[in-house]
Formats: C-alpha cells, sequence, structure tokens
C-alpha cells in the first residue's frame, strides 16, 4: 500500500495551500478595505478642489463685472 503516503502528502499539500489561500484572501480584504478608504479621502479632497475652484471663479466673475460699473461712474 505505496499510496496511503502519496495521499496523505497530497493532503498536507492541499491543506497547506488552503491555509495559504485563506492569509492571501484576508490580506486582499484588507486591501480592498484601505483601497475604499483611500478613495473616499480623495473623492472628498476631489470635492474642497472643486469649492474652491467654483468660489474662484465666482470671485473672478464679480470682479469682472466691478469693473466696468467702477469705469461708467468715472
Amino acid at each position: 500500500m505505496m499510496k496511503m503516503p502519496v495521499l496523505e502528502d497530497l493532503s498536507r499539500q492541499k491543506a497547506a495551500l488552503l491555509k495559504r489561500k485563506s492569509v492571501l484572501l484576508k490580506q486582499l480584504e484588507r486591501c480592498m478595505a484601505e483601497t475604499e478608504e483611500i478613495d473616499r479621502k480623495i473623492s472628498v479632497i476631489e470635492s474642497c478642489e472643486l469649492e474652491y475652484d467654483l468660489h474662484k471663479s465666482i470671485e473672478l466673475i464679480a470682479a469682472e463685472r466691478r469693473i466696468p460699473n467702477a469705469l461708467q461712474a468715472v
């Protein structure tokens, strides 16, 4: 019965591979969670940038409107 040691070896290899797979899946899960958190932070930053650009544009438009009004008053 030479097959038993071979089967036992294969069984050990399988168990080791399943354990390694489980570890990798847990790492992947943590990486995905971290990626989602990074995406949220990037989104907040991009929103702030857009809001800043919007306010700057409004300020420029308001300034451009004041110049002609100031010239008319002269």
